[in-house]
């Protein structure tokens, strides 16, 4: 866990979560924001897994440091242990600069799909990041999330004009977002009729054939798992 006020929420997320699923929680080591490695954390992780038989780890924090953990690990020679982290995990980098004996089994819950995964937006993705002159970026999660940002103020323009005689106002915008909206397969179809939130996620890795983030599965096998408690609890336009 990054040593900041979110991973010290996260780490009580997994807690609590752990604990209602009937698991076992063992506790929390934090990296500091300046190191440049963890085998303090590893070393305490390995006699954790020998006093309490630790089967899963879950990461918090920014690409650089999620690197600095899965490096010490798999130096280690912990490469057994499944790991799952928030979307800091779900990113290209962590497993083109990590040992793949470690990162076959790493996981970023994220709520976009890449143009790596079979969705109509697939080829638009690549289009767009190409004619912006940063090819390969349509393989990247945050990249598709901002994409459906885009799309879907682009819709929610067209359909302000259209309901207030072709004129787009403060307004008329707000209005029109609290609606439904197309995401061409990169999420699930987003309703901002009551709330503002993404309503699904899955854990990603990487399809090393395409160097591309995909998910482990889909959206809606896991929806029911999302209970919407981490974090910022949802915004509704009331």
């Amino acid at each position: 866990m990054l040593e900041v006020p979110s991973g010290t929420e996260y780490a009580s997320y997994v807690q609590d979560s752990v604990i209602a699923a009937g698991g076992t929680y063992v506790g929390t080591e934090y990296v500091g924001l300046r190191v440049q490695e963890a085998t303090a954390q590893i070393i305490k992780l390995q006699s954790a897994i020998d006093q309490y038989g630790v089967n899963m780890v879950a990461l918090h924090g920014a690409p650089y440091h999620n690197e600095l953990v899965l490096k010490a690990m798999s130096a280690a020679g912990i490469t057994d242990i499944p790991v799952v982290g928030i979307h800091g995990v779900a990113t290209n980098s962590i497993f083109e600069n990590s040992p793949e004996d470690v990162t076959d089994d790493t996981y970023g819950v994220h709520s976009f799909k890449t143009s790596s995964s079979d969705i109509e937006a697939a080829a638009m993705l690549t289009r767009c990041a190409d004619l912006a002159g940063y090819p390969g970026e349509d393989k990247v999660n945050n990249f598709a999330h901002g994409f459906v940002n885009s799309y879907i103020l682009h819709q929610a323009i067209v359909k302000a004009a259209e309901q207030n005689s072709g004129n787009v106002t403060r307004t008329s915008l707000t209005k029109a977002l609290q609606g439904k909206f197309d995401t061409m397969g990169i999420s699930c179809d987003i309703d901002w009729t009551t709330s503002n939130h993404s309503p699904c996620g899955a854990p990603f890795t990487m399809d090393r054939a395409t160097g591309g983030m995909v998910p482990a599965g889909e959206f809606s096998e896991y929806a029911e798992f999302l209970d919407g408690v981490y974090g910022v609890d949802p915004v509704t336009f009331e």
